[in-house]
């Protein structure tokens, strides 16, 4: 539509190229004036993108095309696809909110980045993710209830090796892989968020692993308590696999704005 208008102007419009986010390298006031232009107006999307409108179908404007929509969203391409998922999308995503328990509390959590994240993945990635979350997986527990195995222990540390085990074996190996990961999910969350949401992340982590309550101090920040309690209180499930409370995304959204950057927070998530 834009093509369009500029063609049938009777204007001489000159394109002009302007390299985005530029305010990630660059301090806002160090830049021209178009580069503020598109740091502001990818601000500007940016925000409207997160009220979450519904989007009202009107009758088409003078240059635009017809477009073929999917509840609701345009379909640009593999249709195929985008009509299987509508097919099926409502039925996962119940499945789902069984598989985790939320039955009463789903609203509450980012469902939209939990789909975009197993999307994202590989075909094989998808069918482990899977597997995990409905605790299918090839653990020892599940290979001697199938009789394709006949001893259900952890050959680290001699526990039954259940899909919950897996993530909390105390074997000093274990801990030790279990260590240095920590270290590169500390540093990532360190370099891209706030100390105090990076600090958080890593105590749900640890007190999944033992299977305890959160140490965090009184005086800490009480949103980031709530998220902490709200991701606990669900279990490992949910966190190991994908689903997150959206009050995440809401605290990393503020966090950037407090730092003036344009980078959307579900792409965090």
């Amino acid at each position: 539509m834009i093509r369009f208008h500029i063609k049938n102007s009777p204007i001489a419009w000159v394109q002009k190229h302007v390299k985005g986010h530029q305010d990630n390298h660059k301090k806002f006031a160090e830049l021209d004036s178009w580069s503020q232009a598109n740091v502001i107006a990818d601000e500007l999307a940016k925000a409207e993108l997160r009220k979450r409108r519904p989007i009202i179908q009107g009758p088409l404007l003078e240059g635009e095309t017809w477009k073929l929509r999917c509840k609701g969203d345009a379909i640009a391409g593999g249709s195929d696809k985008q009509i299987r998922q509508a097919i099926h999308e409502t039925k996962m995503h119940d499945r789902w909110n069984k598989q985790f328990g939320l039955d009463g509390v789903e609203d509450e959590f980012d469902w939209d980045t939990f789909k975009r994240t197993c999307r994202s993945k590989s075909d094989w990635q998808q069918i482990w993710f899977a597997k995990h979350n409905s605790r299918i997986g090839g653990i020892r527990q599940n290979l001697v209830r199938r009789k394709h195995g006949k001893d259900p222990t952890c050959p680290c540390c001699g526990e039954v090796e259940t899909t919950e085990h897996i993530y909390q074996c105390m074997n000093t190996e274990m801990q030790d892989t279990y260590n240095s990961e920590m270290e590169e999910v500390t540093s990532h969350t360190r370099a891209t968020s706030s100390k105090a949401i990076s600090d958080t992340i890593k105590e749900i982590c640890n007190a999944i692993r033992k299977g305890r309550e959160c140490e965090l101090d009184e005086d800490w920040d009480p949103t980031l308590l709530n998220i902490v309690k709200q991701q606990i209180g669900i279990g490992q499930k949910a966190f190991i696999g994908g689903l997150w409370p959206l009050a995440w995304r809401n605290a990393q959204q503020e966090y950037y704005t407090r730092i003036r950057s344009t980078k959307s927070a579900a792409v965090w998530m």
